[in-house]
């Protein structure tokens, strides 16, 4: 496997299929769940596992730690995907890797161009290899009490909903000592086909525990 290193002035410019036609978003997605799938336990988690299984040319920056990278540009769209690694031998609860998918455009943008494989099918592929989701670990923020205005106009009497609480959109799941965060996203706004779908914005791996 290739890896590639900044320039002499430390800079790094994301790759494009043009460059690594194959290293599609359902590629990368699928070489990292192979590399989930290789691990019998996250201690199994290396650079050299990493690099074996992904065989991604992923760029190596100087750390003290042992880091990698790989971010492909999908121009056309806006849309970026990077893979990344981090093992801290010193602080083991800091090791991971993961996936995030963001766009240098528009924030909410359609999905639609990585989204080949979506939150069902990698929630399915985590189940096939024994994980178990994680409802306990689930996550809430607070939605505030809001006014009611009771007749009908901002000058009139007012009432205060009660506060609510609403799940973050990251879901867990474990098998032995690895984790798995799947951070949903809607696939676009419009239509309700694309509302109701869900995508994937991260998925990540980390050490129960901490």
């Amino acid at each position: 496997m290739n890896t590639t290193s900044p320039d002499s002035a430390g800079n790094y410019r994301p790759h494009t299929l043009g460059e690594f036609a194959e290293l599609t978003p359902e590629e990368v997605g699928r070489r990292f769940l192979n590399l989930i799938e290789s691990l019998k336990s996250f201690d199994e988690l290396s650079s050299d596992r990493v690099r074996e299984v992904t065989q991604l040319p992923m760029v190596i920056p100087p750390s003290d730690t042992d880091d990698g990278f790989l971010t492909m540009s999908l121009p056309e769209s806006g849309w970026q995907y990077s893979f990344s690694y981090s093992i801290n031998a010193q602080y083991p609860r800091y090791t991971n890797a993961a996936i995030e998918f963001s766009n240098i455009k528009d924030d909410r943008a359609d999905m639609a161009a990585v989204c080949g494989i979506d939150f069902n099918a990698y929630v399915s592929e985590l189940k096939r290899m024994g994980f178990l989701e994680r409802e306990d670990m689930a996550q809430y923020d607070t939605v505030p009490p809001l006014p009611v205005y009771i007749d009908g106009d901002v000058n009139g009497r007012v009432e205060w909903s009660q506060a609510q609480f609403r799940r973050i959109p990251t879901y867990f799941f474990s098998r032995g000592n690895v984790i798995v965060s799947i951070r949903q996203q809607r696939e676009a706004d419009a239509p309700d086909a694309k509302l109701y779908h869900a995508c994937v914005e991260s998925i990540g791996i980390s050490r129960a525990g901490g």
